[in-house]
């Protein structure tokens, strides 16, 4: 069964001859079309043909698929021997890899969480310093901050991961480095514009 959703509502369309169109079916433009199997006997239903642990297949081991000349493993093998830019480049994301889960652990442990900070978006409170726990947050350490203004990306929670609780975009992880912990109290505009207006008098 075909159907259509769009501006008029949601409209069936039951059994039709292969030759008919979806114009004959008064199907228009910028309607979008869902093919609906309603046949309770279908082994699409229930998800029939997701469970791929069902269908036979050929899995080379991995022993073998190394020996093989023409695989992609051979070529970058061969690539990483011959060519000193290729090799320099792995070799380089290599120690990257290595590296991340430590990176800039020395600067995570000079921040607390609980004190005033400043970022590049504006002031707020050290709220978690630690490792990242998971996608999308690259390795590392990371600092999360609770921001005074609404300027940030998050609500403490990013993925799957709650690394702290506050309002949406009042939060933001940033790397060590881009936190300064200090006496950064939080701007009072309103004590700002009182004085100028003293100032005034």
């Amino acid at each position: 069964v075909l159907e259509a959703r769009g501006v008029k509502g949601k409209r069936k369309f039951g059994k039709h001859e292969d030759q008919h169109t979806l114009g004959d079916m008064g199907i228009d433009t910028g309607v979008e079309i869902h093919c609906v199997d309603e046949n309770p006997m279908s082994v699409l239903r229930n998800g029939g043909f997701q469970d791929l642990s069902a269908v036979d297949k050929y899995e080379m081991p991995d022993q073998v698929y190394d020996t093989l000349p023409n695989s992609v493993r051979a070529i970058q093998r061969e690539k990483y021997e011959t060519d000193p830019e290729y090799r320099a480049s792995v070799d380089a994301r290599r120690d990257r890899a290595l590296l991340a889960p430590v990176k800039f652990q020395a600067e995570a442990e000079a921040l607390t969480v609980g004190e005033r900070c400043n970022t590049k978006l504006g002031r707020g409170v050290i709220r978690y310093v630690g490792k990242t726990k998971g996608d999308p947050v690259k390795p590392g350490y990371w600092v999360g901050v609770q921001l005074d203004e609404p300027n940030g990306t998050n609500n403490g929670h990013v993925g799957d991961a709650v690394y702290f609780e506050c309002d949406n975009k009042f939060g933001v992880l940033l790397r060590p480095p881009q936190v300064e912990m200090g006496d950064f109290p939080e701007i009072d505009e309103f004590a700002s514009d009182l004085e100028d207006s003293i100032s005034e008098l």
